[in-house]
Formats: C-alpha cells, structure tokens, sequence
C-alpha cells in the first residue's frame, strides 16, 4: 500500500488487497487472433499495428521498470505513446503508458485486458507512473494481473509522461485515455482481446466510471465489460462550498490546490491570487510539487495552511471554479457497462456524499451499479476483497447483481 501522506493526495497506486487476491482471478480466454510478437524483453523498441484513430501507437519499447520478480516470471513492460482525446477540448493528444504482458499464449488463443487507472501522482509531466522509479508500486500490481492470465494497460493520462498540461481531476478525459490505453495495448500485444475491464481508485475510480459512460460512442471496437471503481473522484464540485465555508479537510484543501494550479495551466485567464491567500501564496510552488527537491517540504508546507488558504475568495471566482469541475465530473448517460463503486464513510478526500449522489444518479439513468459502501472505512483503507473476483465474473459471463433497486 503506497501511503495516503500530505504530499500526495488521492494517491492509490495498488491497495494490498488488491494485490493479495489478483491471484485467485480466474484466467479467461476467448476469441482468435493470429499470434506475431516479439518474445526478446531486451530494451529496443516493439513493433505495432498501425491503426488510425484514438489510440493509434506513436511510438513503443520495451522498460526495464517492472520489478526483478516480474522479469522473472517473463514479464515484460511497453512504454506505449498513442493518441487520444482532451474532452475539453476534443481535440487530439498525445499520452503515454505501459503496457504488461507475459508469454504469449499458444497459436489462436487470445488473453483478456484490464485496465487499471492509477490514483494521484502529481501534475507535472515527471510524475506519471510510467516514468517514476517503481512506478508507484504498480509494477506489482501489474505483475499479479499478468500472473492470472490478462495482459495490463497502465494509462498515465494526459500531460502525465507526454508534454502537455494534466487536466488533474477531469474525468472524462482520463477516461478517454483509459479507453485508448485499450486500443494501444492491442496495437503493441497482437493476442490482445477486444474484451477487457477497467478499475481504479481515487482519481482512476473517477477515470475508470468516466470510460463506462463513453464506452457505447467512444469505445466503439472494444467490449468493455466493467468499470470497478475504488473511492472515486466522480463529482467533486461541491469542495468549492466546502472551501468557501472553511469546513474544508486539509487533504482537501492540497486536492483542490492541484485542480487549481493545473487548471491555471490550461487557462491563461486563471489569476491563482483569486484562489489563495496566506501562507498558500509562499509555499504554492512546494504545495504544486510532486518531484525534485521541493517535494521534501510539502508536508511543511500543507501543515502551515490555515483552513482558508486556498480556495477562491469571492463569489465570481467561486461560481467559475464550480464551472470547471462540473465538467470535470463523470457524465452521467445510460451504458450497458456493470460498474462496481466501493467507497468509505470516513473518506477524508472524497465526502460519502458526493459518492452517493452519483450513485443516485447512474442508478436513475438505468445502469447496473454494485454498491459496497463500508461505513467505518476511510480513502486508504478501504477493503477491496471483493473488488477482483467482482472483475472475474465480468469475464465468466457471469450476470453482475446490481443494488440500485435497493436504494
């Protein structure tokens, strides 16, 4: 378990339970496709299928990142860039990822695909898991899902890893990488299934919901089967209130120092001193920070915030700031995509309510959502153990019960 510390919020990269039970995954296989991969896991780069579109491969080689466990184990890790699409914009980007894979299966058989889309890890182009010495523990993570039989699509969003601006918190754009990290996964790993799964936590458990919902249009070509989503950052927006009222939590308030910082990036009309104040103005380039020297005192920094600091100071900046994260949020439509939302009550990131508010609201549009709400359980430590063989019955077939008409 990577640690829920000051100095980075909403970071999941992969909770030990999930780790622990990637094991009892049950291996499926289905489909054929004509085997032709390079088996040689040395560094150079890998050939890919040439495919036009969102998620058409620019470049791809071969990482020594993944652990010496995983290499053992035949293992390989890809560095993948494709393109994909800002949703803000909706125009095309170019992101970057991993790929993991192990041997590859007899002639005519193909293995099935999850996604995992990560939580937190920064803003700045250097923080993408992709490019982090461990990967933020995800090689692990990775490892265990290879282990079970999938081939591992590891997203690092856009402006994480590739040059360009991280919209942090939108949904809907790293839901589209989610989704084009499918469609280069099967670019780079020919026996790739079109079938796959995405799950995250946090930031990803946003992501993840996000590409359930834009499945049926924009993942067209691929058969998503589930969206399993730990704590997700699916509707935020009512943080802005929270600021306003100085009821915000310290993990919070760095969130939506983030939100600002790279929305501020993106928007040149964005003045950051309508969104901070005190001891926020000093220390906001060691509160942006996720690498090089600066990252040692953001815990200094978060602690000398007071609960006012951050968050905008007057009720225009207030009503556009509420603006951008509304569009952040997961849209809500109709999807024939089961989701699986696991969140806790004592969640100092992400409020219950907000949680349960979209849960309304998926439900009210007629989708298939698993609810495992666990009350006495915060963003950490939430318990995943049903999470992966909830992923496994998307595989098998296997009808996923939804509690909505519970509610």
């Amino acid at each position: 378990m990577t640690g829920f510390v000051r100095r980075h919020p909403l970071l999941i990269a992969a909770p030990l339970a999930l780790v622990t039970h990637t094991i009892m995954l049950v291996m499926v296989i289905s489909g054929v496709r004509l085997v032709n991969v390079v088996r040689d896991p040395a560094d150079g780069p890998v050939p890919f299928a040439i495919v036009e579109g969102p998620g058409k491969v620019v470049s791809a080689e071969y990482t020594g990142s993944l652990p010496i466990s995983a290499r053992l184990d035949d293992a390989r890790a890809i560095r993948v860039t494709y393109w994909s699409t800002d949703a803000n914009s909706g125009e095309p980007t170019v992101v970057s990822g991993l790929v993991v894979t192990g041997p590859e299966p007899d002639a005519g058989q193909t293995r099935p695909v999850v996604a995992f889309a990560h939580g937190t890890t920064g803003i700045d182009e250097p923080c993408a898991p992709s490019v982090a010495a461990g990967m933020y523990g995800l090689g692990e993570l990775a490892h265990g899902l290879v282990k079970a039989g999938f081939v591992v699509a590891l997203p690092d969003y856009q402006g994480l890893g590739s040059p360009g601006v991280h919209p942090y918190l939108d949904a809907r754009t790293a839901g589209m990488n989610v989704i084009d990290s499918v469609r280069a996964l099967r670019a780079v790993v020919p026996y790739a299934s079109e079938e796959w799964v995405a799950y995250g936590g946090s930031q990803g458990g946003g992501a993840v919901l996000a590409a359930a919902m834009a499945a049926p249009e924009y993942g067209r070509g691929l058969t998503m089967l589930g969206a399993a989503a730990m704590v997700p950052a699916a509707d935020i927006a009512d943080v802005v209130e929270k600021s306003r009222n100085g009821t915000i939590t310290g993990d919070q308030q760095l969130m939506l120092q983030w939100i600002v910082e790279a929305w501020s990036r993106r928007d040149p009309a964005v003045r950051l001193d309508d969104y901070r104040r005190g001891a926020a103005v000093a220390t906001w380039d060691t509160l942006s920070a996720c690498t090089g020297p600066a990252v040692a005192g953001r815990a200094q920094a978060a602690e000398s915030l007071a609960p006012r600091d951050i968050g905008p100071g007057t009720p225009e900046s207030a009503y556009r700031l509420s603006e951008v994260l509304a569009g952040y949020a997961v849209p809500v439509a109709p999807t024939p995509v089961p989701m699986y939302v696991l969140y806790g009550g004592r969640d100092t990131f992400i409020d219950a309510e907000w949680t349960a508010r979209f849960v309304e609201r998926a439900c009210a549009a007629g989708n298939s959502v698993t609810v495992d709400y666990q009350a006495d359980r915060g963003h950490p430590d939430v318990d995943a153990a049903a999470l992966l063989p909830w992923i496994s019955a998307r595989f098998a077939g296997e009808p996923a019960s939804s509690t909505c008409a519970e509610r």
